[in-house]
């Protein structure tokens, strides 16, 4: 049960709310209360009502509570938490495994071939990736939404950037074809160099959206 304290709360953010989204007359506007006395959800809609031989001009405001529902969010003892979670140790454990793997033995023939600095930091990607995606539990905030679009995205191109510029210095070395290619090089740090504009672009795009229009909480209805 509300006191009259939190019900005055509740008409005035929804008043701001409605007035910040112009008055709009289709459209149901979500209202979220979360103070110490009372947490939930309301749906509001305003209607015009004029009268003009006394000159009133007047906006009913309807305001209704709603239940809340939260299937798009993973808590501990969700069943997709669970498997959430078992994927993710499963995928944490053979990236890093492979990668001291590679680290311990890159003095061999093989992974020197492998270029194995490049193929390193590919799973070290990998393994970002893997535990980027334990960010997707917990509740859905602004702050944990915009953490998520940084997270998950620059660990994808973290991970794939070293891929693309490794197979472009094959592409280079070898030739393509029939043609027999000029003998070249192609230094490790040229090749390294090559991987920064892929995550200097990511970044870039991961801050046009953080001032533009950033991954915000929304309550649908």
């Amino acid at each position: 049960e509300m006191n009259d304290n939190t019900m005055e709360e509740v008409i005035s953010t929804t008043y701001l709310k409605q007035r910040e989204r112009n008055f709009p007359q289709s459209e149901l506007v979500s209202v979220r209360i979360d103070n110490i006395d009372f947490d939930g959800v309301y749906a509001s809609q305003t209607i015009p009502f004029t009268t003009p031989e006394i000159g009133i001009s007047w906006r009913i405001m309807i305001i209704s509570p709603v239940p809340v529902r939260a299937e798009d969010t993973i808590m501990p003892g969700d069943v997709t938490f669970a498997l959430l979670l078992a994927i993710t140790s499963v995928g944490f454990a053979v990236c890093s495994s492979l990668l001291i793997l590679f680290m311990k033995n890159r003095r061999e023939k093989e992974i020197i071939a492998s270029d194995w600095r490049f193929t390193g930091t590919f799973l070290t990607g990998c393994v970002l990736l893997n535990l980027a995606c334990l960010f997707m539990i917990g509740p859905n905030t602004d702050a944990f939404c915009l953490t998520r679009m940084w997270v998950i995205h620059f660990s994808f191109v973290f991970a794939l950037a070293p891929l693309f510029v490794k197979t472009y210095r094959l592409y280079k070395l070898l030739g393509v074809g029939y043609v027999i290619p000029r003998r070249q090089t192609i230094s490790n740090a040229r090749t390294a160099l090559m991987a920064v504009p892929f995550v200097a672009v990511e970044v870039v795009i991961l801050l046009i959206f953080t001032f533009v229009d950033p991954n915000r909480m929304e309550d649908v209805m």
